[in-house]
């Protein structure tokens, strides 16, 4: 296995594959340019296979959760500050922006559920447990991509 910068400087090149794009409606989302290399679009697709929720379909919540990790793994500067890492990033903390995570995939509350079952109850509002559900699976994504990009500089 490579070293955790080669890990580094993977995620940064990967996070150079992404781009915003904007729907004919005028929505903006994140996603893979047309010429990313074979090798990132497999590290989305694993990052897309969630042990809690399933196999999500090409997701722009999915997306933009990759390309905020990929961002926070490469500013890493040691083993300890990427264990750390995946705790230093937050959930939306607007009502908007957490309701429509939360309404755009009907596996999206299993999060939720996930993080109460395993945390117990830290908030007691619901917005507040939404905003854990969502933390849930922002850290799930930082799991998956670590494990990908590993496989990736051992190659």
């Amino acid at each position: 296995m490579r070293t955790k910068d080669t890990i580094q400087a993977i995620a940064r090149e990967f996070s150079g594959y992404f781009e915003t794009r904007i729907r004919d409606n005028g929505d903006k989302f994140i996603c893979l340019q047309d010429n990313a290399p074979d090798w990132a679009q497999d590290v989305c697709r694993e990052a897309h296979d969630s042990p809690i929720a399933g196999l999500f379909m090409p997701d722009d919540y999915r997306y933009e959760l990759i390309n905020i990790c990929l961002e926070k793994i490469a500013e890493c500067d040691s083993e300890d500050e990427l264990n750390d890492a995946p705790y230093n990033i937050e959930a939306p903390v607007y009502t908007y922006d957490l309701l429509q995570w939360l309404a755009s995939d009907i596996h999206r509350p299993s999060f939720v559920d996930a993080h109460r079952e395993e945390m117990g109850t830290t908030n007691n509002d619901i917005m507040g447990q939404i905003r854990d559900g969502y933390w849930m699976e922002l850290q799930e994504v930082f799991v998956l991509l670590i494990s990908a990009l590993r496989k990736r500089g051992a190659e």
